[in-house]
């Protein structure tokens, strides 16, 4: 039961990932997960993928993957501010608050 619970939310991060943009978005949810010990909703990372999908321009895929690695990922962004981006905390965001140290 598990396994086909499942299966759509690997089919969407294995093969819904078609810029650098879209894997930016699995990133985020990895580092939250990993390092912040968030739980990612899969339909907020649904979300973020199909956010992505065609409408970057080229020069913001260039962005994202300049600085779309983990480093990049873990130094512009608090474990608060995930929270907050990935609906963990009050219901969602756009990832646009100012990073704060902690």
């Amino acid at each position: 039961m598990r396994l086909l619970l499942f299966l759509p939310v690997a089919a969407t991060l294995l093969g819904g990932c078609k810029n650098s943009c879209q894997q930016v978005c699995v990133r985020m949810a990895k580092y939250a997960e990993s390092e912040c010990n968030l739980v990612v909703p899969s339909d907020q990372l649904s979300t973020c993928i199909e956010q992505q999908d065609g409408a970057a321009s080229k020069d913001h895929r260039e962005t994202c993957r300049d600085f779309g690695d983990i480093d990049a990922i873990a130094n512009e962004w608090s474990c608060a501010q995930l929270e907050v981006y990935w609906g963990a905390g009050d219901g969602g965001g756009d990832g646009s608050e100012e990073k704060t140290t902690e």
